[in-house]
């Protein structure tokens, strides 16, 4: 169930479903049931990882996307799907995530480039993503890429800084 949460750093309101909130104009990140908690979690500047699990889900309107290892790195993107932005509140914007729901951000990329072995995001500054960078999750879906990617640009739509190069 989404809950008004309000911004302790712009006292912007908006609605989010978890504790742990993203400030759609700010991009602070907070826990709205103590926002005073500390959030540090830093990161090294690049991750690169082999995803062994990579797949596509919806969910009451919103499209998830995941790339994950075994040893717990991942790579995840959600979007609330067209026809439902007034039923979360949405900006629509793409919420990513890296290894934990304390590093992720709303539009935190410059970058966003999908292959049909792999993913590179970029993101625009180091304090975007708790000191990171980049990621990049190298997989192999074999036939299954074509109807990835048409879900992955589905997710993208109407963001410049995504890229889709068939090799």
């Amino acid at each position: 169930m989404n809950t008004k949460r309000t911004c302790p750093k712009c006292g912007t309101s908006f609605l989010a479903v978890a504790d742990y909130c993203i400030c759609p104009e700010c991009n602070c990140r907070f826990f709205a049931s103590d926002p005073a908690r500390p959030l540090k979690h830093e990161l090294p500047s690049h991750i690169a990882f082999h995803a062994t699990d990579v797949d596509s889900t919806e969910e009451a309107g919103v499209l998830n996307i995941w790339f994950g290892d075994e040893q717990e790195s991942y790579l995840a993107f959600q979007r609330v799907c067209d026809g439902h932005e007034e039923e979360y509140g949405d900006l629509g914007g793409v919420y990513t995530e890296v290894n934990d729901q304390i590093n992720s951000c709303v539009e935190g990329y410059s970058s966003v480039v999908l292959t049909p072995k792999s993913i590179t995001v970029e993101f625009k500054t180091k304090t975007v993503m708790n000191g990171l960078v980049s990621v990049v999750a190298e997989f192999d879906i074999g036939d299954g890429f074509v109807d990835f990617a048409v879900r992955f640009s589905d997710l993208m739509r109407d963001k410049d800084a995504f890229r889709l190069v068939v090799e």
